[in-house]
Order: structure tokens, then C-alpha cells, then sequence
């Protein structure tokens, strides 16, 4: 979204379009969410909604900052797996 945003045109990474394929058929409103806050940071709009109707401020500072939000979501799952892994041997 940032690189959308900074570009002012749709961007996504090769990362950004694996995980959607594989999260497209299991979470499709985290999917279809994601694509319309791309679209709109590509367009600078000043907000996206989202699938469940949910209005979201979008400013290059909000877009960091759920970046950051991301970052410390998968640093927490990562943790959380490897407790899962070292108690199932």
C-alpha cells in the first residue's frame, strides 16, 4: 500500500501476491479488504472502506503504521508457533 501510495498507482510485491493467493479462498473479506485499501492508497484517497462496510482513515502515516501493526502481528504469531511446536515434541 505504501509503494501504491508513493507511486500513485495499484503496486503489489511478489510477497504481497502469493499470500493473497493463498488467502483469497480462506479469508475473502480480508482479501477483497486489502485490495480496496491498495486501490485507494494508489488513488490517495483519504479513506478506504472495508468488507464488513468499516470506514478507515488512509494517510501515508496510517499506512505506516498499520505496517508496523503487521510487522509486530507476525513477530507475535511466529512466537506463538514456535511455543506450539516446542510443546507438540
Amino acid at each position: 500500500a505504501l509503494a501504491s501510495w508513493d507511486q500513485r498507482r495499484y503496486f503489489t510485491t511478489k510477497d504481497y501476491d502469493q499470500w493473497s493467493k493463498e488467502i483469497e479462498s480462506v479469508k475473502p473479506d480480508e482479501f477483497s479488504s486489502s485490495i480496496a485499501f491498495i486501490k485507494a492508497a494508489s488513488m490517495r484517497q483519504s479513506y478506504f472502506i472495508d468488507a464488513r462496510g468499516n470506514s478507515h482513515l488512509l494517510t501515508r502515516a496510517s499506512i505506516l503504521l498499520w505496517i508496523q501493526k503487521m510487522e509486530l502481528r507476525a513477530k507475535q504469531l511466529e512466537k506463538l508457533k514456535s511455543v506450539f511446536d516446542k510443546f507438540s515434541q
